[in-house]
């Protein structure tokens, strides 16, 4: 009978623990909640051509890191971290181009793209001086685990979803004479490494994933002193059918966010435009989620976002009326116009 009153109470309090920490769902703020399509083409068993899983950061525009566990852990065992550490994660994670997203922005974000820290404490740590220990010592072992995880399907089951770690790092000591110290400098260490990566992702498939046009033009230039005068970006920095970047850090974007930065007088409204060859519903969609990689780009880039703007066109408004593979790539642009304020 008390073993059986035991598992009862533990059922109950799973129960309750378990819907203490039910999200509730997010109201609806406008972003696109459908995916573009991926490719249909079958692939033959022996044929799928695996690529490495670093190739998988391609095109992030941003990340949302959970610092929770660390955090909590280091409370429970008196460690004392870095109180700069998430500016530090911060302002690297910028210097790569990619932004450092709240919850709520990664969960409207595609594929949800989250890092997760691990701590792993020694269990007779009591505080950053609390062992007295030598280096190697084996009775002392700390260490902790990184991993990124984003949306993913698997080729046995293509219309299934899954959250996936796409990519991890860990590390290690025998030294726990200043933890604290030595948890901070890991996580940068790793978050070093997760930039490398994503850079490396970056230009290997730049590399190995042919441009479906080679004639696209790629910018109109204009003079950098105007900040009044429409720029356009042609649609060659997104893979055809994609929001994601082919270059993440185009110069286009770059002096994007320069100009902006340099007009505090003006708003900036910034359009992005597909071309036919899809549905008005798949189009409409691809280029709000072009637009919203463009935002997140320039919010990574300090760019204030009261300062500018940006919508999904879809196919509505081409400026090249033929069928030819240069007027598509006419029509697939991004639009900026700038509007003085004061």
């Amino acid at each position: 009978m008390l073993r059986f009153l035991l598992v009862l109470l533990t059922f109950i309090a799973y129960n309750t623990s378990a819907s203490q920490f039910t999200d509730e769902p997010l109201p609806y703020t406008g972003t696109p909640d459908i995916y573009p399509a991926c490719s249909a083409m079958n692939i033959r068993v022996t044929d799928e051509n695996y690529q490495g899983k670093y190739l998988a950061l391609a095109g992030l525009t941003g990340v949302y890191v959970v610092f929770d566990y660390l955090e909590g852990g280091s409370r429970k065992n008196n460690v004392s971290l870095d109180s700069e550490l998430v500016q530090k994660v911060r302002s690297r994670l910028n210097r790569a181009g990619l932004k450092l997203l709240t919850k709520e922005e990664m969960l409207i974000t595609p594929g949800q793209p989250k890092m997760e820290i691990y701590p792993n404490f020694p269990s007779s740590q009591v505080g950053d001086h609390g062992i007295s220990s030598v280096e190697n010592n084996p009775c002392c072992t700390a260490g902790l685990w990184v991993s990124y995880f984003e949306g993913a399907s698997i080729l046995r089951q293509p219309n299934s979803n899954y959250i996936l770690s796409t990519w991890g790092q860990g590390d290690s000591t025998h030294d726990c004479s200043t933890l604290g110290n030595w948890m901070s400098t890991a996580v940068l260490r790793k978050i070093d490494a997760f930039i490398d990566d994503f850079e490396r992702a970056q230009s290997d498939f730049t590399a190995t994933t042919p441009e479906t046009v080679s004639a696209t033009p790629r910018i109109v230039d204009i003079p950098v002193q105007d900040c009044s005068t429409p720029k356009t970006i042609y649609s060659d920095m997104f893979k055809a059918g994609s929001y994601q970047f082919s270059r993440v850090r185009s110069p286009e974007l770059n002096e994007l966010a320069n100009t902006i930065n340099r007009c505090p007088d003006y708003r900036f409204m910034i359009e992005a435009h597909a071309d036919i060859r899809s549905t008005p519903s798949f189009n409409q969609v691809l280029t709000e989620k072009r637009a919203q990689a463009i935002k997140f780009y320039l919010l990574a880039k300090n760019v204030s976002s009261a300062q500018f703007e940006t919508k999904g066109k879809g196919e509505h408004y081409p400026i090249a009326h033929g069928n030819t593979e240069k007027d598509h790539a006419m029509n697939r642009r991004i639009e900026v116009t700038a509007f003085r304020v004061n």
